[in-house]
């Protein structure tokens, strides 16, 4: 037993003067997302406790097109510069205006009332969605009189993927529920897209992340569709969906 003690003394020593880290990044409150409906985003984060009354002092945020660069320290979009503030909870981005449907990426570090530095935390990522009008129009099946309740539409389009460089976005706007398929695989885990809304009034538009499910050469896209809220008795709508 007479070992064991000088051990624990250790480990709790090395624990003592560890560097906190900064975890759970949040864009808009959300983890990673990938259409927000905004080019002026808020951030969020939390830091690790390494000592008794731990306080943050200070951040830095950085923002980047490109998360290669951003690693080797290069923020071509926004750097905040170190800020002496307690806040971590939606902190405003106050850089030159976000462009839609792009892509960006994002790190945060942090400084504790001893002024140790965090280092910088992971980097994360999140997306501008449609802002505007998405072009095209509406599609259904139809079955008779009426459009089928659960039909599924496919088709076949080409693609030039650069391997770590590629990144591919869809955003889909359904009249009623549906799920993504590429090339016979089903896009996230996520089920009963988009949340209800008042679709006489306005709907939701759904971004997806499909570059790992993509191949050089020829894909197949198929969306099911499922009618769910999208009925004239329901909200008033001019006919029965479902509609993408």
């Amino acid at each position: 037993m007479k070992n064991i003690f000088p051990i624990l003394l250790s480990l709790c020593l090395l624990s003592a003067t560890a560097f906190a880290q900064v975890f759970d990044l949040r864009c808009e409150g959300l983890q990673a997302p990938l259409g927000i409906e905004t080019t002026t985003p808020h951030f969020s984060w939390k830091n690790t406790l390494t000592h008794n009354n731990q306080q943050q002092k200070a951040y830095e945020i950085q923002v980047a097109s490109d998360s290669a660069a951003l690693a080797k320290g290069r923020a071509d979009i926004w750097s905040s510069g170190r800020i002496e503030s307690g806040k971590q909870i939606m902190i405003a981005y106050t850089g030159a205006p976000l462009q839609e449907r792009q892509l960006y990426y994002w790190r945060v570090r942090t400084w504790d009332e001893n002024g140790t530095c965090s280092g910088w935390s992971k980097i994360d990522r999140f997306a501008v969605g449609i802002l505007g009008e998405m072009n095209g129009r509406y599609i259904g099946c139809k079955q008779g009189n009426g459009l089928a309740s659960t039909p599924m539409l496919t088709k076949k389009f080409s693609a030039k993927l650069q391997k770590g460089k590629t990144k591919v976005l869809a955003h889909i706007n359904s009249l009623g529920y549906h799920e993504l398929i590429i090339n016979d695989k089903k896009v996230g885990d996520k089920i009963l897209q988009p949340a209800v809304s008042q679709l006489d009034k306005h709907s939701l538009i759904v971004t997806y992340d499909i570059t790992p499910y993509l191949r050089n050469g020829e894909n197949e896209i198929t969306i099911w569709l499922g009618q769910g809220w999208y009925r004239n008795n329901i909200f008033g709508v001019p006919f029965d969906g479902p509609l993408v």
